[in-house]
């Protein structure tokens, strides 16, 4: 397990105490909502969860269920060709979205995300940024990833490795 946490820290150029493995790329990522949007936090001091129209289902689950515990849920549009909308990114920032969840590369378009940008407006607002890059993994280096966000989640079974193994990458 220790050389596997190495292996996955070197990949991703981040330290060994930041990677966290998990059942699945889906289960990364619902840990990372939960514990990024505040989830335990009493009703009151509950923020803003913001997702994109067209993250992956487990992606919408977790808000909803984060929804339905009284974390206010926002969905940010994506253009005609499937990219962040950058102004409803900005009306969500600007309405209190604490936490932004994005796919780097949608999992059913292949749409690349300009991570950069979304980061920068994201950290603008003193937000935090969790990145999907479950169908990254292998095609864009994840060391830009993980610079970008606060949280990145991938999946060995999408880099040929066995299914049931994620990591959330802090």
């Amino acid at each position: 397990l220790d050389r596997a946490r190495a292996e996955v820290a070197a990949l991703a150029g981040i330290g060994q105490d930041g990677v966290v493995f998990t059942g699945s790329g889906s289960e990364a990522l619902a840990l990372a909502i939960h514990g990024l949007a505040g989830a335990s936090a009493p009703r009151e001091a509950r923020g803003m969860v913001a997702v994109s129209a067209i993250e992956h289902p487990c992606v919408h689950a977790t808000a909803e269920q984060l929804a339905a515990a009284g974390v206010v849920l926002a969905r940010i549009d994506v253009d005609r060709h499937g990219r962040l909308d950058g102004d409803a990114l900005a009306r969500a920032l600007a309405a209190g979205a604490s936490t932004v969840v994005i796919g780097a590369v949608n999992h059913e378009l292949g749409v690349v995300q300009d991570l950069a940008g979304i980061s920068a407006q994201v950290r603008a607002a003193g937000a935090r940024l969790v990145v999907d890059a479950v169908a990254a993994a292998g095609k864009l280096p994840l060391p830009p990833l993980c610079a970008l966000a606060d949280a990145v989640a991938i999946a060995s079974a999408k880099v040929g490795g066995p299914a049931g193994v994620g990591a959330l990458l802090l």
